[in-house]
């Protein structure tokens, strides 16, 4: 009997050691995955906060995560979308039509980062807005390299572009983005530089809410100088946010032209503000030109690419005799098939110009 327990005691002493052997080599793959990327030569980037961010050498193997979802179109016009694992969406309608492969990625959402979905995907990197401090801490601390994004002017939105291009290893593709998008300004530039400085519209841009505006710092804002307008909101303020000022306010500035954002939906109708008998006496009503900026499948305001596409709109809003609708139709055309390989019509992007 003291053998037979001595036997079987012998062989569970065995058992438990292969086990904790077995344990202690089984590594989760992905650990592995990442592991071998990050072996040899490494490469230094530098983030939107001027942080040093160490990336292996050979970038071009790593994947994507992002929980800024303006940055999801940026991927998409990097065409990159086979590398992006988890992603958050603003807009997957427009996404679907330029890129089918980049909508199947996992969605993390926004501002409040699923990190129990992130960390079963495990990506290489993650993107994310540079005032998120709290996923920022979090995602690190899964083992995760963090790079920080902010995309709020013109200038910010080609950064990001640079940034990306530098931590995925397509910064060929990031160059040719900026070169067009620094072409186009250029090109924009020229025909408002010919407006007379007598002749400049007083203009607005108004948020998904009656009485809230694009600020001074704002991308709209910037959008609206640089079509050629006098901004009204000049020195008004909320941290790039959108800032309530009212309708008095609105009412007292009595803009030439009021632009509704399409960056988000609207708790308006534009034609129930045609019929409403207190905008009646404003001169952007009684001229006709209260309108929402397009398009319906692709926002023109939001900080990405197709700012350069809201900005045009703008002009030939408001100069037509410096942009005319055929010229823009064109831009708008070429953009796509610059920046996302398709031919777009408008009835498809949901554009009107009349």
């Amino acid at each position: 009997m003291k053998r037979t327990v001595s036997l079987l005691l012998a062989l569970l002493i065995l058992l438990s050691a292969a086990a904790c052997s077995n344990s202690a080599n089984k590594e989760p793959k992905l650990n592995k995955d990442r592991a071998e990327k990050t072996r040899g030569p490494s490469i230094t980037v530098k983030d939107s906060a001027g942080l040093d961010v160490k990336l292996p050498q050979n970038t071009n193997k790593l994947t994507a995560s992002s929980s800024y979802a303006v940055v999801t179109p940026y991927f998409a016009a990097l065409k990159m979308s086979d590398r992006v694992m988890a992603a958050a969406f603003k807009n997957k309608a427009f996404l679907s039509l330029v890129d089918p492969v980049i909508v199947q990625a996992g969605n993390i959402g926004t501002g409040n980062t699923n990190l129990e979905l992130l960390a079963k995907i495990g990506p290489d990197v993650f993107i994310c807005k540079e005032t998120e401090k709290k996923d920022i801490e979090a995602v690190r601390k899964l083992g995760i390299t963090v790079v920080t994004v902010n995309a709020e002017t013109a200038q910010d939105v080609m950064k990001t572009f640079n940034i990306l291009g530098s931590v995925f290893g397509v910064k060929n593709r990031s160059d040719q983005i900026v070169e067009y998008i620094n072409s186009k300004l250029e090109m924009i530039d020229g025909m408002v530089n010919k407006i007379p400085k007598d002749k400049r519209k007083t203009a607005v841009v108004m948020s998904s809410e009656i009485g809230r505006v694009a600020g001074g710092d704002m991308l709209q804002a910037e959008m609206l100088k640089r079509a050629g307008a006098i901004n009204c909101t000049d020195g008004i303020s909320n941290k790039f946010n959108w800032s309530a000022v009212g309708m008095e306010k609105i009412f007292e500035w009595n803009p030439d032209f009021i632009f509704a954002t399409s960056s988000s939906v609207l708790n308006y109708r534009v034609d129930d503000l045609y019929k409403d008998k207190s905008w009646s006496a404003m001169k952007a009503v009684l001229n006709k030109n209260l309108i929402q900026i397009p398009a319906k499948k692709d926002s023109w305001d939001l900080p990405g690419p197709a700012f350069i596409l809201g900005i045009m709109y703008m002009v030939n809003r408001m100069y037509p005799q410096y942009l005319s609708n055929e010229t823009l139709k064109a831009q708008i055309d070429e953009f796509y098939l610059f920046m996302y390989g398709k031919k777009l019509d408008a009835k498809t992007i949901g554009y009107v110009l009349n």
